[in-house]
């Protein structure tokens, strides 16, 4: 499989790894047509992807289970969105509106302080990006 596209408007981890390939193989930047830049995909990408979703997916259960219904609930929630999102081809922005919807139940979950300083940079940084 052939994937030409590798500095897309995504947040998804294989873009981190095409473009981290790019740079250590010494491979040249150049425009290619319509201003991005092509290269042939590196299979062993799409692999350790995979993995890793798999693997995080594992650990959500079993972080999880020994909490409260409610939480488990929760905490699966957030924890999914995050794995899908951040091991699938389309980690676009908007995938992540329910980790922001929920995220101020986290205080709930990881305690007062650390909740809240995870809801404040959150919001900070959409204050920043817009």
């Amino acid at each position: 499989m052939l994937c030409k596209v590798y500095n897309r408007p995504s947040f998804g981890n294989d873009g981190f790894l095409y473009q981290l390939y790019i740079i250590v193989s010494g491979i040249e930047w150049e425009r290619g047509q319509f201003g991005f830049n092509t290269w042939d995909e590196p299979s062993w990408v799409s692999v350790f992807i995979k993995i890793v979703a798999a693997a995080s997916i594992f650990f959500i259960i079993v972080a999880s289970r020994n909490l409260s219904r409610d939480d488990r609930i929760l905490t699966f929630t957030i924890g999914l969105t995050l794995a899908i999102n951040l091991s699938g081809p389309l980690g676009w922005v908007h995938y992540y509106l329910p980790i922001i919807i929920f995220a101020p139940a986290l205080p709930l979950l990881l305690g007062r302080r650390l909740g809240w300083a995870i809801v404040g940079a959150i919001s900070l940084a959409f204050y920043k990006a817009n």
